[in-house]
């Protein structure tokens, strides 16, 4: 049993690639340009990539578009709560605008501050979760995906 000399998992039997980097196997990276006898068999010669995913790319989604960084990184179903999550809290400064009267018509302006120091609370954590989403989908060692 052959080991990868990149990561140091174990290559499966007659693998060309290791499975958890993609690295050519010392033993089976020889064999992949071998000519056919046959000219009809198509010699494709795939490449093997390692799913990652930039931290910094999930920021700046997740700035332009809260929830979009988590989508992007594969958390589409937290994205999602996200963009929800985010769109209510944003539209909590609607309830504001009844509360205006002329007795005292700094009630909307103290909602809208509440309203904004929450979105802008749930705003941080959003941008700080995709960075954290990124960083542990690239540690966990993903099986690299075949292009």
């Amino acid at each position: 049993m052959s080991y990868c000399s990149k990561c140091g998992n174990q290559i499966r039997e007659g693998g060309s690639f290791c499975d958890r980097c993609g690295a050519p196997s010392a033993t089976g990276y020889a064999g992949l340009h071998q000519e056919s006898a046959n000219p009809y068999v198509n010699n494709v010669t795939y490449t093997w990539a390692v799913d990652r995913k930039d931290p910094i790319i999930a920021v700046i989604l997740s700035l332009l578009l809260p929830g979009v960084g988590q989508i992007y990184v594969g958390r589409v179903m937290r994205g999602i709560a996200i963009i929800i999550l985010m769109s209510l809290v944003g539209l909590s400064f609607a309830p504001g605008l009844f509360f205006i009267t002329m007795e005292n018509p700094f009630d909307f302006v103290w909602w809208s501050l509440i309203a904004i120091v929450i979105y802008l609370v749930f705003f941080v954590i959003q941008v700080v979760d995709a960075y954290r989403c990124a960083e542990e989908h690239n540690r966990q060692g993903n099986v690299p995906k075949r292009y």
